[in-house]
Parts: structure tokens; C-alpha cells; sequence
């Protein structure tokens, strides 16, 4: 992430197994080094993570080891005796991570269900040995509300920690940490999954005329959105029916792969009372067009370019796709996370709405 708060991609030709790469950041940021262009797994060895820090900093790795050598980022530095710290529980839920990714892949390769109970105790190991840790670096984050390295751990454990938590660890952070792009993570975070006015008033994502819209939106009938012709919606036009959403985006994987338990479900219920509609997050309006005429999604299609910078997006609390929602007949949202559609519980939440 850059020092605008944005998300910055480039890649570098080794020279006789060297290279320099240059970029803003603002005072401290996670960066992300891909040694092979093939993998897509965020977590294989040929991944270096770490926190990038304004200064020279000089990386050297190893093929076929998977911690690389980082000098000159005081941040990592200091993430690195952390680490240290840590070393007996990391080593325990990697232990248990990788064996239970072991059979899960022998399970897919096999077809077995024999590997079913296995996987099941392994996953709850994983996620004892990983709330170890996240226990930890709470502790951590609140006695050293200075460091840059408390607001990249708030950063990462933020999922794993209730939200009021994460609202209070984060107000207690430095404003040094919390101006950084380590904070801005953070915050990118929680500003729309909280409902405290005076908290989004303090902590602007936006700015404050964002805030005041968002303050002054009262359901999702207070919303336009244009649809595949480019005419321009207005979602009262809804009112008196329950709305299933689905936000998604022609470059999300996981999102098309539902499309098809999507259509399944839209037949089976009746229009009048209920309303199946997707909206994009594609920033490029052509791309939307050609994965609708591709992918084919059912019910009313609409798209915001704005992504999740728009107040949709905030008020929807959708901080990525595929994400599903489902509002009242009087535009109240009723479910702001919902299964997705290939979950049996998905058409169950239908199913009791009807009821």
C-alpha cells in the first residue's frame, strides 16, 4: 500500500539473482514479494511478507526455504523478535495447518470420507493453536500502542476479535500509528462494520461529507443504481418485497463459481415477494457487461464503480466480494453477512422469511 492509501502492484526483472524496486510508502506498510509468478497460494514458501519501512531495506532468500533475510526495516525487526516470542505456538498451528492441508488434498485426490472426523479435529486445533496467538498479539497491541508493529498485528487478527474490540484497540493507538498505512488497514476495517456515528465522526474513512451521507441513509431504499442499460434505479422501487443481494465482481472467482445455486434458487420463489438482485463491484463497467452476458446471473443487475469505497458498499458493511444481504420489505437489512447460495442454510434463511 502506497503512501495515498492504495494498493500498489509492480514487478522487477532479476539481474545475476538481484534486483531494486522503489516506492512511497506512509511510515509503514506490509509488502508482499511473489518469487514465483505461478503460485497463487499467499501462504507458499516462495512468498516473502513482511513490513516494509521508509529506508533501504535488503532482502535475501534461499529457494526451497521459506524465511527470507530482511535487514533495514526496523519494523520488521521488531516483528521478528515478536515472532521469536511466539516461535512455540506459530511452529504448533503450522504444524497443525499443514497436516490438516495435507489431507485435505488426500481426501479431494481420493474421494474418501474417511478423512472427514481427521479434518474436523485438525481444524479446531488450528483454530485453538491460531486464538492462542491472537490472544498474544492483543496483548501486545495494548501495552505497546506506539509501535507500527501493534497496528499491523491489529491489522491481521481483526477478523479473529469482536469489533467493539477492534474499535477500542484501535482509538487507543498512537495518531502516528493510526496515520500510517499499517492504521489505515485497520480502520478500512472497521469503519464500515461498526454502527458508532460518533467513532466514523472521528475516524473519517472518507471525509465528512461521506459521513454525513452515510449518517443520513435510513434503508437500501435510499439508494440509485445503474442498471445493465444505463438507466439509473431508484430502489423504492423495491418496497414492499424482501431483497436477496449479491455483491460481486467479474474478477472474483468465488463469486462466479455460485452463479449456478444462484439461478437455481431465484425460480423457486415468487417476485412479488421477493427479489433477487446482483450488484457489481467492477470499477469498469464493460467488464461487468461481458461477465453478465458470460456467466449469465439471474434477477435484476445493477453495478457501483465506486467498489467499496461507496456508501453502498459501507452500508451494506461489505468489505469484499462475494458478499450477500438480505433486507426487510420496509428496506432494513435483516442479514448483513448471509450464507452463500450453494450453503443449504442460505435458502433456510429464505424459507423462514416467507414463513
Amino acid at each position: 500500500m502506497n503512501n495515498t492509501n492504495e494498493y500498489h502492484r509492480d514487478s522487477t526483472v532479476l539481474d545475476h539473482g538481484s534486483f531494486s524496486f522503489f516506492c512511497n510508502v506512509r511510515a509503514a506498510s506490509e509488502a508482499l514479494i511473489w518469487t514465483n509468478m505461478q503460485n497463487k497460494d499467499f501462504d507458499d514458501q516462495s512468498v516473502i511478507r513482511f513490513i516494509l519501512s521508509p529506508g533501504a531495506i535488503q532482502i535475501s532468500k534461499i529457494d526451497g526455504i521459506k524465511k527470507a533475510t530482511i535487514t533495514g526495516s526496523p519494523h520488521q525487526d521488531e516483528k521478528e523478535k515478536w515472532d521469536h516470542v511466539k516461535s512455540s505456538q506459530i511452529d504448533t498451528a503450522e504444524y497443525y495447518f499443514q497436516t490438516l492441508r495435507t489431507l485435505v488434498l488426500r481426501k479431494k485426490q481420493t474421494g474418501h470420507s474417511d478423512y472427514a472426523k481427521q479434518i474436523d479435529s485438525l481444524g479446531q486445533l488450528v483454530e485453538a493453536a491460531r486464538g492462542v496467538i491472537t490472544k498474544m498479539d492483543v496483548g501486545y497491541i495494548a501495552s505497546h500502542p506506539e509501535s507500527y508493529l501493534s497496528g499491523y498485528l491489529l491489522g491481521k487478527r481483526c477478523r479473529r476479535i469482536p469489533v467493539d474490540s477492534v474499535k477500542l484497540l484501535y482509538n487507543a493507538l498512537a495518531d502516528s500509528v493510526k496515520n500510517s498505512s499499517v492504521g489505515y488497514e485497520v480502520l478500512s476495517y472497521v469503519y464500515p462494520l461498526t454502527n458508532d456515528t460518533a467513532f466514523r465522526a472521528k475516524n473519517p474513512l472518507f471525509d465528512q461529507d461521506f459521513n454525513k451521507q452515510l449518517a443520513g441513509i435510513r434503508s437500501i431504499h435510499d439508494f440509485k443504481l445503474q442498471d445493465l442499460s444505463g438507466k439509473w434505479v431508484d430502489f423504492t422501487s423495491f418496497k414492499g418485497k424482501y431483497l436477496v443481494i449479491d455483491m460481486w465482481a467479474s474478477w472474483c472467482g468465488p463469486c462466479i463459481k455460485t452463479i449456478p445455486a444462484w439461478n437455481k434458487l431465484i425460480p423457486q420463489y415468487n417476485p412479488k415477494l421477493i427479489q433477487f438482485i446482483t450488484v457489481s463491484m467492477d470499477t469498469e463497467v464493460d467488464a461487468w457487461k461481458r461477465s453478465i452476458a458470460q456467466h449469465k446471473p439471474g434477477g435484476s443487475a445493477f453495478i457501483e464503480p465506486r467498489a467499496f469505497n461507496s456508501l453502498f458498499a459501507v452500508y451494506c458493511k461489505a468489505l469484499w466480494v462475494s458478499h450477500y444481504v438480505i433486507a426487510d420489505p420496509t428496506g432494513h437489512i435483516l442479514n448483513y453477512d448471509a450464507p452463500h447460495p450453494d450453503n443449504p442454510k442460505f435458502k433456510q434463511i429464505i424459507d423462514n422469511l416467507i414463513k
